[in-house]
Parts: structure tokens; sequence; C-alpha cells
């Protein structure tokens, strides 16, 4: 009696077990979370409405974030 396939799905099924992260690798995805928003610059936030029909866009920068007020009929520089 051939064992191979017997052995072949008791391996694949325990392999989902050694796939759980560990608590150090959810601190670790916890504390990258906190240090990669730093580290970028020039990522876009969502357009804000504010009063007066005009919308606020920020990026973020070195240091914090910077933006632009434009009115709702602005039309940019080129095509979308």
């Amino acid at each position: 009696m051939n064992r191979l396939p017997m052995a072949t799905a008791f391996t694949l099924a325990t392999l989902p077990v050694f796939a759980q992260g560990t608590l150090a690798d959810y601190q670790r995805a916890a504390t990258l979370r906190e240090t990669w928003p730093k580290l970028a610059t020039g990522v876009p936030e969502p357009a804000v409405r504010t009063a007066g029909n005009k919308f606020v866009y920020r990026r973020s920068v070195a240091g914090g974030a910077t933006g632009t007020r434009q009115p709702a009929e602005f039309v940019g520089p080129g095509p979308a």
C-alpha cells in the first residue's frame, strides 16, 4: 500500500497552523504603521469641502502636510 498520498495529505493539513503570526509580528506591524506615514511624502489625502463651495486639497510633506484651497469651479493645469 502506498503511504505517500496519506503523508502528503497530513503535511498539507498541518501547514496553516504554522502560518499564524506571533505577538512579536503584530507588535512590529503596529510600529510600522506609526513610522511609515512619517516617511512617505507627496501622498494625497481626500479632498475636503469647506464652506463657500471650496475644496481643500492636502498632501504630506516632510514634517507635516501642505494644502491648497480651490473653488469648486477650478480647472487644473491638465486633464485628470
